[in-house]
């Protein structure tokens, strides 16, 4: 599983652009704006790394150091910055980063650090898999689903376990021996969402210098899992349909469709029926998507599960750590009474550092309420009123637009003005790149942009 990334800098599009850079190196990458919303994401995922701005208003990047030093200490830390001082570099190596890295950044240099960075990481650095009661799925039902080809649209809050409910699935079933390929399609670029899930033949844009298969190909008998398809714009939505009604995908480029044998089972965290409501989300590819649909609840109000799952967890995290570690009643008393906004991932992610940081083998209260942090209910998003939809779109491209010409300033000062290795950058190709700056600049700025 590659390593997962979070990156905080107070600049959105630079940190986009950066988070993008590490996704091309394969890495899982996140992007956050202020440090305080940093905490937050740290609290709830098992990052493996942090890259940090070292300037940023309210909680700055030293402090942010001190503070995921105080409460993950097994987190490395880079530090960046383009206003910095030997001094401040000096300071910040001597206070725990593991780095210090200029700004504008070199993508070599930088992926170097990276990889140092990493290596540092302690032995527990993967997330050890649920079981379906985990999730709350009793096996029968889970066998019953897996013996089906139909699709299976999985809902539920973010960490409840649809991914890996999805895994389980496949797993379980006559496609086992076949691929598992998974696609985030809320990280998709825009410019290259269609080809990563359908492919694309050589010459077919700027850049495709040879063909490749996209998921959905490489998924060909085994299952394709498309998560957060929520987030699918609506052209490849219409593409999906074909692709679950007829099993056909057309290459980007191609005129001949090409038929795969898979099985598709997405999951979104949205309330995609108030979306097909409001004209977000196809209805016939809802219908489609939810021939088997399954709601993962979360965890809060439900205490004895809570419990159960947690003395598992915590068995099999000390276990990969050659430890032996107990959670005593009072522990048990204090995991079950939080409300887990973060749902299981949030739970595995406290036990794993009560394990790691834990020094006697009986975890008491105090040990589980040093590691729990104040939260609320996570709740779905509210409709917008019909009146304000068409104010909101417009607000939107807005914002859309000042962040593509933020991106795309980014992108051409980090690559030395090279606007080859800037489309690379952004994830788009070099045609769309230029059109970009045509549509985004005037004449006067476009001679400005290095």
């Amino acid at each position: 599983m590659p390593a997962s990334i979070l990156v905080v800098d107070d600049d959105a599009a630079f940190g986009t652009v950066l988070a993008s850079l590490l996704r091309q190196a394969g890495y899982q990458a996140t992007s956050v704006t202020s440090a305080q919303e940093g905490l937050v994401r740290l609290e709830r995922t098992l990052f493996d790394l942090l890259i940090t701005d070292l300037l940023m208003p309210g909680m700055n990047g030293t402090e942010l150091l001190r503070a995921t030093q105080a409460k993950f200490p097994d987190i490395p830390v880079l530090m960046a910055s383009g206003h910095a001082t030997v001094r401040e570099a000096t300071q910040a190596i001597r206070q725990g980063a593991v780095d210090f890295i200029e700004k504008p950044i070199d993508r070599d240099q930088l992926l170097q650090m990276v990889e140092k960075a990493l290596a540092r990481r302690p032995p527990l650095a993967a997330e050890p898999p649920l079981e379906a009661p985990d999730i709350g799925l009793p096996r029968p039902q889970l066998e019953d689903l897996a013996r089906s080809d139909a699709p299976v649209l999985i809902l539920g809050e973010t960490g409840t376990g649809k991914s890996r409910l999805a895994g389980l699935l496949h797993e379980a079933s006559r496609r086992a021996k076949g691929p598992f390929v998974t696609l985030d399609c809320g990280t998709l670029p825009e410019g290259l969402a269609e080809s990563e899930i359908f492919g694309h033949v050589k010459g077919a844009f700027t850049g495709a210098a040879g063909s490749r298969d996209g998921a959905a190909r490489r998924a060909d008998k085994g299952t394709l899992f498309l998560d957060e398809i929520g987030d699918l714009l609506g052209p490849l939505q219409i593409k999906l349909l074909r692709l679950v009604q007829e099993g056909e995908v057309r290459p980007v480029g191609s005129d001949h469709p090409a038929s795969v044998d898979l099985r598709i089972i997405a999951a979104t965290k949205r309330d995609l029926e108030a979306d097909v409501q409001q004209g977000r989300f196809r209805d016939d590819l809802y219908y489609r998507l939810a021939v088997v649909p399954l709601v993962l609840p979360p965890l809060r109000g439900r205490h004895a599960h809570i419990g159960n799952v947690a003395s598992a967890r915590c068995e099999a995290h000390a276990e990969r750590l050659g430890r032996s570690r107990v959670l005593s009643s009072g522990a048990l008393e204090a995991l079950q009474a939080h409300d887990w906004p973060g749902n299981y991932r949030e739970l595995d992610n406290v036990l794993a550092r009560l394990v790691l940081m834990s020094r006697d083998e009986n975890i008491v209260e105090e040990d589980v309420r040093r590691w729990l942090r104040p939260g609320r209910p996570a709740s779905s998003p509210s409709p917008a009123p019909v009146g304000s939809v068409r104010e909101e779109e417009n607000g939107l491209e807005q914002a859309r637009r000042a962040s593509e010409r933020q991106a795309i300033r980014d992108a051409l000062r980090l690559s030395g003005g090279n606007r080859t290795r800037a489309a690379k950058m952004l994830d788009i190709g070099r045609r769309t790149l230029y059109r970009k700056l045509s549509e985004l600049f005037d004449e006067g700025e476009l001679e400005t942009l290095s």
